[in-house]
């Protein structure tokens, strides 16, 4: 994939942000996400990422349900979970051993994980206040040779000195439908986190209960 020919752009151009309207617009049709990802987790120095598979459900503006299991530790399990209230995070680590469950009230302790459920639903209105956000067309190479567009590509860029920290940069990944393919987090570390979605379905109903953690 690359980006279709054009003069890069930059957050207060007003054709960056006539093209973030139109995504936004397209963006903001979709009130539940449910699917599958696979997470890459590169760290400087190191030559194998860390490999994780989820499956989410998300529902606008704060819900959102994402359980992780990693490759290299088959007993391990992560859940996290919201219903706009309260959040849970759950980990399992043996199957043994009761897991460790720690709780949060109204947004106290999840809030890069926010970031990262609007960045999932294509949230543009919610990450702005966060980050600057460029976009441009991206396009692949077509059969007869030449480029045909097939969706967007959004940079976004910490405002915040205080998000800056965590994180570089951000590149997101959309299809024609404003639908996240791809994010890409950098970390002023060296760290780079790619998380794909595999396959994902919107805008059905997802039950109240998914959002909320009775126990084990």
């Amino acid at each position: 994939m690359v980006d279709a020919a054009a003069p890069p752009a930059t957050a207060t151009d007003p054709a960056n942000q006539a093209l973030l309207d139109a995504i936004s617009a397209k963006a903001r049709l979709v009130v539940t996400v449910t699917g599958h990802y696979e997470q890459r987790t590169l760290n400087a120095g190191d030559t194998q990422p860390e490999v994780r598979l989820g499956r989410f459900a998300i529902q606008a503006p704060d819900h959102y349900n994402l359980i992780e299991t990693r490759t290299d530790e088959p007993d391990w399990k992560k859940r996290q979970c919201s219903d706009g209230h309260t959040q849970r995070e759950i980990e399992q680590v043996f199957p043994d051993v009761a897991p460790v469950v720690t709780t949060h009230h109204d947004g106290a302790a999840d809030g890069d994980l926010r970031r990262v459920m609007a960045c999932v639903r294509g949230d543009l209105s919610g990450l702005a206040g966060d980050f600057a956000i460029t976009a441009s067309n991206s396009a692949t190479a077509s059969a007869s040779g030449g480029l045909a567009s097939d969706g967007y590509r959004l940079v976004l860029v910490p405002r915040s000195p205080e998000i800056a920290r965590d994180v570089s940069r951000v590149v997101i990944l959309l299809d024609q439908d404003s639908h996240v393919r791809s994010l890409t987090l950098e970390q002023p570390s060296g760290t780079r986190i790619t998380l794909t979605i595999t396959d994902a379905v919107y805008n059905q109903p997802v039950p109240d209960q998914d959002f909320r953690y009775t126990g084990p």
